[in-house]
């Protein structure tokens, strides 16, 4: 049996504590129309929007691929995550109907969607898109 003062070493704490700060910071919890308007419809960058619910299981089993695809983007496109049980307005203006519901946006407009858990080459195609015609216009 491995003792855990073996494993967490200074490196191994400062490594995830690294990974924990890099994933809180490339995702954003919207908490109000006001904030997610900001955020996404008057930002100048790619926006991945993920509508999700606590209560969801393929939202739970997604959200880590998804999160992966844009720590894998480089800062070209950034993810906000909306709760719809929270703030079901803003699922019901951009026509979210089942989750998880990725929603794709640049310079505020909707540019395409991704319904269900899907693979992960699949959402990274749909994002490299994005980026690619974000960088185009």
């Amino acid at each position: 049996m491995l003792s855990v003062r073996r494993l967490l070493t200074p490196r191994t704490c400062s490594a995830v504590t690294r990974s924990l700060h890099s994933t809180s910071s490339m995702r954003r919890d919207i908490s109000s129309s006001e904030e997610f308007e900001s955020a996404v419809l008057k930002s100048t960058k790619p926006m991945v929007v993920d509508f999700h619910a606590d209560w969801c299981m393929p939202c739970k089993q997604f959200a880590p691929v998804l999160e992966k695809v844009i720590s894998d983007a480089d800062g070209d496109a950034e993810l906000v995550k909306v709760d719809i049980d929270e703030l079901g307005d803003i699922a019901m203006e951009h026509n979210v109907t089942s989750i998880p519901n990725v929603v794709l946006f640049s310079n505020g407009k909707e540019f395409s969607r991704s319904v269900g858990a899907v693979a992960e080459e699949q959402i990274k195609e749909a994002i490299d898109k994005l980026v690619a015609a974000h960088k185009a216009a």
